[in-house]
C-alpha cells in the first residue's frame, strides 16, 4: 500500500518507475535482471523491523551487483531507528523518514540533499539527517494507488488494500503509529473514499480492506460512507478492517450500518481484553 502511494505520486509528477515484490517468489537474480532492463537512477526498498537483518543482506547483494545505483530505504524501520540503519548497513545510501511521497520526489528531481526534509544521507564519513518533514495536511491531494505496475493477479488473496486516513491521536503503549505516521489524524472524506471504491468495483474487484490505524475514529464519517455505498448499489461488495479499531470508537448503530454496507469483519486491538 505504501509503495503504491509512492508509485502513484511519482507517476503523477512525471517520474518513471517500476516495481518488483520479492514476496511473490522472485530471487535476487530476478531482481538484478529487472534492474538491468529498467536502468533506474534510484532503487527504493521498504523495510520493516521484522527480519530487518534479512533486508540488510538483500540490500548488500543488490549493491554488490549494481554498485553505481544509489539505494534508498523507507517505511517503519528507518522511521523509528533513523541513523542507526545507515550505520548498520553501509550499502544504504539514503533513508526516508515517515511519509515519503514528497521526499522521494525531491530526491528523484535532484534537489540538493541538505534541502530535502525527511532525508538521511551520507556526507563523506558522516550520516546527516535534514529533520522531520511536516506531515501532509490534505491527504486527499495525494492520488490513491492504482497499482498499474503491480502484479495484482499473483496475490493469492483477491482484495484491494486501501487507506482512508493517516495517523492516530491515541497513545497505545504497544503501537508505533505515533512515531511513524504521527498523532495528527488526517482523513479522506466519504465522497473521496467512494470514488476509489467505484474504481475498483468497475475493474471487477469485490473485496476491499482498509488498513487505517483508527478507521472508526470519526464515527459520523463512516456512517456517511456506508450511506454512499448503499446508494451506489454496489452489489456483492465486501469490506474488511483487519488493521484494528479501538473498542471505544464503535457503537451498535455504527456496527449495524457497517454490516448493512457490506463490512464483513473488523479487528480490535488486543488491549481491549
Amino acid at each position: 500500500l505504501a509503495l503504491g502511494y509512492l508509485a502513484e505520486y511519482l507517476h503523477a509528477n512525471g517520474v518513471e518507475y517500476d516495481t518488483l515484490d520479492m514476496n511473490l517468489g522472485y530471487t535476487i537474480e530476478d531482481l538484478v535482471k529487472k534492474i538491468e532492463s529498467f536502468h533506474p537512477d534510484l532503487i527504493g526498498i521498504a523495510m520493516k523491523s521484522y527480519r530487518y537483518k534479512d533486508s540488510y543482506a538483500l540490500i548488500c547483494r543488490i549493491k554488490s551487483n549494481c554498485p553505481a545505483i544509489p539505494i534508498v530505504v523507507g517505511a517503519a524501520h528507518i522511521s523509528t531507528e533513523k541513523e542507526k540503519v545507515l550505520e548498520a548497513c553501509d550499502a544504504i545510501d539514503f533513508g526516508i523518514v515517515k511519509e515519503g511521497e514528497e521526499t522521494i520526489l525531491e530526491l528523484c528531481q535532484g534537489k540538493p540533499l541538505n534541502e530535502i526534509k525527511g532525508l538521511l544521507y551520507r556526507d563523506k564519513d558522516e550520516i546527516k539527517y535534514t529533520g522531520d518533514r511536516p506531515f501532509r495536511r490534505d491527504i486527499m491531494a495525494l492520488p490513491w494507488p492504482k497499482y498499474e505496475k503491480f502484479e495484482l493477479k499473483k496475490y493469492w488473496y483477491p482484495a484491494i488494500v486501501a487507506l482512508s486516513s493517516r495517523g492516530c491521536p491515541e497513545s497505545c503503549t504497544f503501537c508505533a503509529v505515533p512515531l511513524v505516521s504521527g498523532k495528527w489524524w488526517r482523513l479522506r472524506t466519504p465522497e473521496n473514499m467512494i470514488e476509489e471504491v467505484k474504481y475498483w468495483y468497475d475493474k471487477g474487484y469485490r473485496r476491499i480492506e482498509y488498513l487505517d490505524d483508527n478507521f472508526t475514529l470519526d464515527q459520523k464519517r463512516i456512517m456517511q460512507f456506508c450511506e454512499l455505498v448503499k446508494n451506489e448499489k454496489l452489489n456483492g461488495l465486501v469490506f474488511n478492517v483487519p488493521q484494528g479499531v479501538r473498542a471505544d470508537r464503535v457503537n451498535k448503530e455504527l456496527l449495524a450500518k457497517m454490516k448493512e454496507a457490506g463490512f464483513a469483519s473488523i479487528s480490535f486491538g488486543v488491549e481491549v481484553g
